[in-house]
């Protein structure tokens, strides 16, 4: 199994890193969109590079902290940000990653425009 994408905590950060890195080298963003379950939008909307940088805008924006992620294996869903109005919810694939879930990505362009509460 691909550790990068072993559990919900690894799968942020994997994502996160990707992003950074991608400021100075584009071809990184490919390694942020694996983070993604696209198999749920039709292909026609699957702008992987946008659902990018609006999922980095909302992570960061609100300032969750990726240790509060679990980087437990088990289950087949994880929902981050559950203190505060925007959830971002991950499910594991039967591959064994964990992914960031469609439906989350399709709802990024309403998620990305709310006002975002920080997290302290």
């Amino acid at each position: 199994m691909d550790p990068r994408f072993h559990s919900p905590r690894a799968t942020v950060r994997t994502f996160l890193i990707a992003m950074n890195a991608s400021e100075d080298d584009p071809h990184r963003l490919d390694e942020a969109i694996a983070c993604f379950d696209l198999s749920g939008i039709s292909p026609e909307r699957r702008r992987g590079g946008r659902f990018a940088f609006q999922l980095e805008f909302v992570l960061r924006s609100t300032n969750i902290s990726t240790t509060l992620i679990t980087d437990l294996t088990e289950g087949t869903d994880c929902e981050i940000g559950e203190n505060i109005d925007i959830r971002i919810r991950l499910h594991w694939m039967p591959d064994g990653r964990w992914l960031f879930e469609s439906k989350t990505l399709e709802a990024l362009p309403k998620i990305s425009r709310l006002p975002v509460p920080m997290i302290m």
